[in-house]
C-alpha cells in the first residue's frame, strides 16, 4: 500500500514538473512575430529601409516576406540579427529597385509560413524627394561609428560659409537619447574646437559632427530603430542657404533580459 502512495506521490510530481515545463516554456513565447518601433527618414532615389522584428526561434508563426503596399518597389532581404534562448532577432533590410513614392508610412503587410497576411504597425516610415542632399558647402569625407553608439561624419568647406544651424530629423519625443556636437579645423590650425553657431568660417575649414546615442528605457514600450538625418545649414557670402544632410548611423542589439521583457509585454492582456 506504502508502495503504491508513494509511486501514486512520484507520478504526480513528475506530471506537475511536466506541466510547469510546458508553462514556463510557453510563457517564454510570442503569440506572433513582433516588429519594433521604428523612426527612419529615407531619400526617394537610392532610399534604404531597415525593419528589424522578433520571431520565435522554434516553433510558431515565421515571416517570409514584408510588402509596404504604397512602396511597391521596396524588397526585403530578411536575415538573422541576433539568436536568443527563444527568439531570433531579424534584419529585414529594404533596398528599393526604383524611385519611393514621397510619404509617411506608418503599417506594413507581412505574410507567413502559415496564414493570411496581415498588415501590423511599423511606427514611421518617412520617404523625402531628393537624394538626401541639398546644394552644400560640404565636401563629405568620412563618417563612422562603434557598438558603444557613439560616431562621427565630417567634411571639408569647399567656399567660405556662415554655419548657422545644426538639426536632425529626429522627432521631439526622442531627441533626449541623442546628443551631438559641431567641431571646426581652421586652415593651419591644430585640432578641432567645439563651436558656437552661428560662426563663419573660410573656404578649406574642416567640420566634424560627433555623436553619441544614449541607452533607451525598457519600460518606455518596444525598442526603436532609428535612422536619422543630420541637416548643416549655412548661408555663403552670395547669400543663398547652403544644405548638408547627411545620415546618423544607429545599430540597435537588444539583450537576453530585454527579449524577455519584451514577451512578457506582450503577453499581458
Amino acid at each position: 500500500m506504502k508502495a503504491k502512495m508513494l509511486a501514486g506521490i512520484i507520478a504526480v510530481l513528475i506530471a506537475g514538473s511536466w506541466v510547469g515545463n510546458i508553462l514556463y516554456y510557453r510563457s517564454g513565447q510570442l503569440q506572433e512575430p513582433l516588429f519594433m518601433n521604428h523612426e527612419i527618414v529615407t531619400a526617394s532615389k537610392g532610399g534604404m529601409v531597415d525593419l528589424f522584428y522578433l520571431q520565435n526561434k522554434n516553433a510558431g508563426k515565421k515571416v517570409t516576406a514584408i510588402q509596404i503596399e504604397s512602396l511597391p518597389t521596396l524588397r526585403f532581404d530578411l536575415t538573422e540579427w541576433q539568436s536568443f534562448s527563444h527568439q531570433t532577432f531579424i534584419h529585414a533590410a529594404g533596398h528599393a529597385e526604383g524611385d519611393l513614392q514621397p510619404g509617411i508610412y506608418t503599417e506594413a503587410t507581412v505574410y507567413y509560413n502559415e496564414g493570411l497576411p496581415k498588415k501590423v504597425p511599423i511606427g514611421m516610415i518617412e520617404v523625402k524627394d531628393g537624394e538626401g542632399e541639398g546644394n552644400g558647402a560640404l565636401n563629405f569625407n568620412s563618417s563612422g561609428g562603434s557598438s558603444d553608439g557613439s560616431g562621427f561624419l565630417s567634411g571639408r568647406l569647399r567656399r567660405d560659409v556662415v554655419v548657422e544651424e545644426v538639426e536632425t530629423s529626429i522627432s521631439d519625443k526622442y531627441k533626449p537619447l541623442l546628443t551631438y556636437e559641431l567641431k571646426a579645423l581652421m586652415p593651419g590650425a591644430g585640432e578641432l574646437d567645439p563651436i558656437r553657431l552661428p560662426e563663419s568660417f573660410p573656404q578649406g575649414t574642416s567640420l566634424r559632427v560627433d555623436y553619441r546615442w544614449g541607452e533607451q528605457d525598457p519600460a518606455a514600450g518596444l525598442p526603436t530603430v532609428f535612422k536619422p538625418w543630420i541637416t548643416i545649414r549655412s548661408r555663403a557670402s552670395d547669400g543663398t542657404e547652403r544644405i548638408d544632410t547627411y545620415l546618423i548611423q544607429f545599430s540597435l542589439y537588444l539583450t537576453e533580459a530585454q527579449v524577455r521583457a519584451v514577451v512578457r509585454m506582450e503577453a499581458k492582456p
